[in-house]
């Protein structure tokens, strides 16, 4: 049986018709989604796979230091900064007073405990190959370039054209689930297919590839050649850039753009941006009340 949404008791308008947005008006604001006739028992479902790890250095424009963050792609500093200040661009027009505050991606700056120093090229002791280290060296990942290689993806989800026809599908080291990980390819993205070798299972379709290998190295078969300065948060960390809305800081959620451009239209329903059905915004009432600087019982960091 579908569950159907409740007839909204009053239009919805965006910030900006309400003028200038003060304490009172956010406040007002919040108590009208509270007041929406939802469900406050509202399920909420999650799809997703397990994230793909990368990468990526932040180098602070305060203190010159180089942070090396391990995170899934779409939860990279720099993927987060642009959509923080995307989400951003649009607020201020509605009204809300949106700002970003990065020092939080600065490991020195935010006092984050950290690894000393970060490794940078290596030699394989067993071939003599040289390669560049993108991990912390006690858990060391190496890339090196595919120049024309070859990958295999499900047949399954491709279609005659070449183009990728769902969403977050493998691209592998070999035609099967056993062989690595070498990519991830979204829907719509056109892979160039290459002639089936004898061997290969129908299933999986050959295909040109010339992303980054990562591999994963014990500790004791690489030498380390040379080191770049900075530093890796230990595990456990994640990059979290900070809001100031309405002069309030609160460190980044993922989930936080979809929630005050929800609020900001005026909006009583969300739909967040991992696998999720569209949600009552009331049920993330809390969260809002942080952003907004309307839980005066919290300490701000």
């Amino acid at each position: 049986m579908n569950r159907l949404r409740p007839l909204a008791l009053f239009a919805a308008l965006p910030l900006a018709a309400f003028g200038a947005l003060g304490p009172d008006a956010i406040s007002e604001r919040l108590k009208e989604i509270e007041a929406y006739p939802a469900p406050n028992g509202w399920p909420l479902l999650c799809t997703t796979g397990a994230p793909v790890t990368v990468y990526e250095d932040y180098i602070c424009p305060a203190c010159g230091e180089r942070t090396r963050w391990a995170a899934p792609a779409n939860l990279t500093p720099s993927a987060i900064l642009q959509r923080m200040e995307a989400t951003a661009a649009q607020l201020r027009p509605q009204g809300l007073e949106v700002a970003v505050d990065p020092s939080p991606l600065c490991a020195r700056c935010a006092g984050l405990p950290c690894e000393a120093s970060l490794p940078d090229e290596a030699v394989v002791n067993a071939t003599g190959e040289r390669v560049r280290v993108t991990g912390h060296y006690r858990d060391v990942y190496v890339t090196g370039r595919l120049a024309e290689g070859k990958a295999w993806i499900s047949r399954r989800y491709v279609d005659a054209s070449g183009a990728v026809t769902a969403r977050r599908v493998n691209v592998r080291s070999a035609p099967s689930l056993d062989g690595d990980v070498l990519d991830m390819v979204d829907k719509g993205f056109k892979v160039e297919p290459l002639p089936a070798s004898p061997e290969d299972p129908p299933e999986w379709l050959p295909i040109r590839f010339g992303g980054e290998l990562v591999r994963k190295f014990p500790h004791g078969l690489l030498t380390l050649v040379s080191r770049v300065a900075g530093i890796a948060p230990k595990a456990g960390e994640a990059p979290a850039p900070a809001w100031i809305v309405q002069g309030v800081r609160t460190p980044y959620r993922p989930d936080d753009e979809a929630l005050l451009l929800a609020f900001a239209k005026g909006a009583r329903w969300v739909r967040l941006p991992i696998g999720m059905a569209e949600q009552p915004l009331k049920v993330h009432l809390p969260r809002l009340r942080t952003l907004l600087g309307a839980d005066t019982a919290r300490v701000i960091q």
